[in-house]
């Protein structure tokens, strides 16, 4: 099982270790019929290349001789990267990891645990092989009735619920409830830096003012550079901190969350006028471009491990260590999200080459790793660099807003037109049979593995049970015969990913210019309010990590402003409006270099702006740039 492409392998702890000598399968429907045809539970191992505790559990549990041997006479085990697999980590994940989930052949989950030391695992195992040998049949009956009570989990988010003009309200009474008043960030610990929250805060100090949300921003801001999550060494944020006042980070180094914190450093920089939020900011984009971006492709390296004696030391203790692996991975979601800040900053800090290395790095994604009937793949591996994994929705959602972002800044139709194409895709394949964007069952994954047919049970779990009628329901029936993944567990809503789709479809929308609107109805603004719609009786629930879902509603209630450039306007006072008005309404703004005077009534003899800024009921000229100042500000409204 181990001798795989190089793309392929298994990654196990850079350190010594025993964890090889496993027979691991990748995810796919051989180690299921095996499972099922020997009796036997399935082990599935959820790893991750940055996880330090996965390398801890490598190392002890899964080198210990006995949990090797019992693993291999009583178990069939199956490895997952979650960095590669986010849909198995999305419904199996027990809280962290190293996750360990054991598995009947069809697809639900008995048990689960995170780390565990080589003694407690193997009694587990012991315990767990006895105990399904013996009552095989009444485990798997059981197992269903669980199964059934998570779905209808997802049936409660059709009940109740409305959308109205007071979700900013309730969201920003979410956050002041929750914040930390001594350290910053959102609740007490484990604290991770609240992106989301931190973006609707800032969108939010945009258009009014409020105290409470701004002592938010700036402590947890603060708190995140100044209290040990920032590296002052060689720049980047670590992931997270295991104390309530960031004082004791985890190490990793995740892409996704320097690019979101990059674009918020810079957000409040401006927004307080604060320029040490500023720099922090650039010391992101210059670790990024130092340590992630990869040398033989456009883009950026997924993620840098976790090493605690490295990130204590100084710059001079450092560089007599090996610098912490890098994890080459090329992965769709967050080089979009990536792309999308260094948009953002090519504009905020004067810095053209940044825009460049955006604009690089989408043609690669766009033109490698695009199908027109399946969307994105997920990642390109490090050797072959082939696009590997289709379906998943964060990939195309997160591309889809950097489209949108590059097409305001550049204006170059190609992105456009990618952006409509993508959107149309969108609305398709990934709006599920509930109203939101979720993942494309019916776009059928490239297999991990060489042999494998993989992912026979994501992708086609349903067809599998159709035309079997049974009494009790065809989930019950299937899973208490042993069906292979026949109950697989729920996929519930991303609210992260269906917000920014509302932010992205809505743009979108805004951005088909007038003369294509009236020959086609693109409508993308209409799947934007279905989504919303859908889950209104769930945002709720997520706390505030409904953040994006709230951002995109306000949208849809709010309306946008819409800035108009004149085609007439110099390329230096072209540059100079979209730098002002880019920075400001931001995820509510749309630009547009269209024709200004079907806005503002001109003739020859009329004096004619360089942009016209509209906001719903109200179209002002923008004459020169220094007007803009004033003209926004009295456009702000909630």
């Amino acid at each position: 099982m181990n001798g795989q492409k190089s793309d392929e392998a298994f990654h196990f702890s850079p350190r010594p270790n025993r964890a090889s000598e496993i027979n691991w399968f990748h995810w796919g429907i051989e180690p299921f019929e095996r499972a099922q045809r020997d009796g036997k539970l399935i082990i599935l191992s959820i790893s991750a290349s940055w996880c330090h505790w996965c390398h801890v559990m490598d190392e002890t549990t899964y080198s210990d001789p006995d949990v090797i041997r019992k693993i291999n006479e009583n178990f069939v085990a199956i490895r997952v990267d979650s960095d590669r697999r986010p849909d198995i980590n999305r419904r199996y994940n027990q809280g962290g990891w190293p996750t360990t989930a054991f598995l009947l052949p069809s697809g639900a989950a008995i048990a689960g645990l995170t780390y565990a030391p080589p003694q407690y695992f193997s009694a587990l195992l012991d315990k767990l092989s006895a105990l399904y040998k013996s009552r095989r049949e009444e485990i798997e009956v059981c197992s269903v009735i669980v199964e059934e009570e998570t779905k209808s989990f997802l049936d409660a988010f059709k009940c109740g619920g409305k959308i109205t003009d007071e979700i900013s309200d309730w969201m920003a009474s979410v956050i002041e409830k929750d914040a930390d008043p001594d350290f910053g960030g959102l609740g007490l610990e484990p604290k991770f830096p609240p992106t989301g929250a931190l973006e609707f805060s800032i969108a939010r100090l945009e258009r009014q003012k409020d105290d409470r949300l701004q002592r938010f921003v700036v402590a947890t801001l603060n708190a995140i550079r100044l209290g040990g999550l920032f590296d002052e060494v060689e720049g980047g944020f670590f992931r997270y901190s295991t104390v309530r006042d960031w004082s004791k980070p985890h190490y990793e180094k995740m892409l996704e969350d320097n690019a979101e914190l990059l674009r918020i450093y810079l957000s409040a920089s401006r927004l307080l006028g604060n320029p040490e939020y500023e720099q922090t900011a650039r010391r992101v984009i210059e670790y990024c471009l130092d340590k992630l971006y990869l040398k033989d492709v456009p883009g950026f390296s997924g993620s840098q491990d976790a090493d605690e004696e490295y990130y204590l030391k100084s710059f001079e203790g450092r560089k007599a260590l090996s610098a912490p692996a890098v994890d080459e991975t090329l992965f769709v979601d967050a080089n979009s999200l990536m792309i999308s800040a260094l948009s953002y900053a090519s504009v905020v800090l004067n810095m053209p080459f940044l825009l460049d290395r955006a604009m690089e790095i989408a043609d690669f994604i766009w033109s490698n790793g695009f199908h027109p009937s399946k969307g994105l793949c997920h990642y390109f591996p490090p050797i072959t660099r082939s696009p590997k994994m289709w379906g998943e929705a964060r990939d195309q959602v997160f591309y889809l807003k950097a489209l949108v972002d590059l097409y305001q800044i550049t204006g170059l139709r190609k992105f456009f037109e990618r952006a409509l194409q993508l959107g149309g895709l969108l609305r398709d394949l990934f709006l599920t049979e509930h109203g939101w964007i979720g993942e494309a069952s019916s776009v059928k994954r490239e297999e991990e593995s060489g042999n494998d047919k993989f992912d026979e049970g994501l992708g086609k779990a349903e067809e599998k049970l159709k035309g079997e009628p049974h009494e009790n329901g065809p989930c019950l029936n299937s899973c208490a015969r042993g069906n292979l993944l026949s109950c697989l567990p729920v996929d519930a809503p991303d609210m992260k990913v269906n917000g920014i789709a509302i932010i992205a479809l809505g743009a979108l929308d805004w951005l088909v210019p007038v003369e294509l609107t009236q020959n086609e109805g693109y409508g993308f603004e209409n799947t934007a309010y279905g989504i919303a719609d859908s889950l209104k009786g769930a945002y709720e629930r997520f706390s505030h990590f409904a953040a994006w879902y709230v951002m995109g509603v306000h949208n849809l209630i709010k309306g946008r402003i819409e800035v108009r450039i004149s085609p007439e306007a110099g390329p230096d006072e072209a540059s100079e409006l979209i730098k002002r008005f880019i920075q400001v309404f931001d995820l509510a703004t749309v630009i547009r270099r269209e024709r200004v005077d079907d806005f503002i009534e001109t003739d020859s003899k009329t004096r004619r702006p360089l942009a016209v800024i509209c906001a719903p009921g109200r179209c002002v000229p923008v004459f020169s740039i220094s007007e803009t100042e004033k003209i926004m500000e009295s456009l702000r409204t909630d």
